[in-house]
């Protein structure tokens, strides 16, 4: 099926015109519907040519996956534009082997991760169809595999977390930080649901004292569905994060971070930043470079710099430095004894 949203709106609206029998569908009187009601969907001024509705209307003949099958035919003399089968429509049109397969190679890629909403229910909706007018076929190995780990303590919150978030309840929460022998009871707000290395956090915000929250899954003790949200609470997950390395954001302003890189390791932040900050140099004379990032420095980035051993080193800020230098000093330290059995 197309991929372009505006050309399936466009596929749907002359299905609509389409299924309309009792108007001669010429080329000028599709186009001008067609452009109507896409103004109207979209609340702005669209153009459709002549030569795209030929186009849109070539496709929707087309066999899946491409298209539709349309029966859309000609009328020589009245040069209009009709549904050869007057039961048509592409919105009717069952599923077809293909659509099969790559809903079972989605669900294979689904079923890796645990708690996730709908798996269920999609499953047994795809054994139905199945088991109706579509054969089994044979079955579908994973291709595409997520780094997942099912032995994650939390993932059953997962579920219970999302239905409140669209039902737009709070959450009553009993949590046990690990720093913690007692756990604490909070009222939140959820807005989103966050997965980074293989652990899940819930995003959201007190809702007495009005202050963003990240509490990880894996801690929470109890939960239960709390009441309706009294107001709407504005929550832009994407500028919280734009900083941030991992999931906790520290109340300090971002500043810029600069590291060494070995010839050896530049190649690897080359084809993937550990953050979309990442600005390089030229690189050096023995290939090494300096790359600089604009972040809020947090235990998730020192994490993320430790993890690259005497290949990156950090050149600014100071204190960062001195932070990672002295954890260092500490692993060697450990390491320099007789290990501890």
């Amino acid at each position: 099926m197309p991929s372009n949203k505006l050309a399936a709106l466009r596929y749907r609206i002359i299905d609509n015109c389409l299924q309309q029998r009792s108007i001669l569908w010429t080329t000028e009187r599709l186009q001008a519907a067609v452009t109507s009601q896409l103004q109207e969907s979209l609340g702005k001024p669209i153009s459709l040519s002549i030569r795209q509705l030929r186009d849109d209307i070539t496709t929707m003949r087309r066999l899946p996956p491409d298209g539709f099958d349309a029966p859309i035919v000609a009328d020589r003399r009245t040069r209009a534009y009709r549904y050869e089968d007057p039961q048509f429509s592409i919105l009717g049109r069952p599923l077809t082997s293909h659509d099969l397969r790559c809903l079972r190679e989605i669900l294979g890629m689904l079923r890796q991760y645990e708690g996730l909403p709908h798996v269920t229910t999609i499953t047994t909706l795809l054994d139905r169809l199945q088991s109706g007018h579509w054969p089994v076929g044979k079955p579908v190995s994973t291709i595409i595999y997520f780094e997942v780990n099912p032995l994650a303590a939390g993932l059953h919150w997962i579920a219970p977390i999302h239905e409140a978030i669209l039902q737009e309840r709070t959450l009553l929460i009993e949590y046990k930080p690990f720093t913690s022998e007692l756990p604490v009871s909070l009222e939140v707000i959820p807005h989103q649901l966050r997965e980074y290395r293989n652990r899940w956090f819930l995003l959201g915000t007190h809702s007495i004292a009005s202050e963003p929250v990240t509490l990880a899954l894996d801690r929470i003790q109890e939960l239960t569905p709390g009441a309706e949200r009294k107001s709407q609470v504005t929550f832009n997950a994407a500028e919280r994060y734009r900083h941030i390395v991992g999931v906790s954001v520290p109340s300090a302003e971002p500043i810029p971070v600069c590291v060494w890189a070995s010839a050896e390791q530049v190649p690897y932040l080359m084809t993937k930043p550990f953050h979309s900050s990442q600005q390089s140099s030229e690189p050096g004379p023995n290939g090494s470079r300096y790359f600089t990032y604009l972040l809020q420095l947090n235990y998730e980035l020192e994490s993320e710099l430790l993890a690259f051993g005497e290949r990156v080193e950090v050149i600014a800020p100071e204190s960062l430095r001195l932070r990672l230098a002295e954890r260092l000093m500490l692993a060697l330290a450990r390491y320099s004894t007789t290990p501890i059995h």
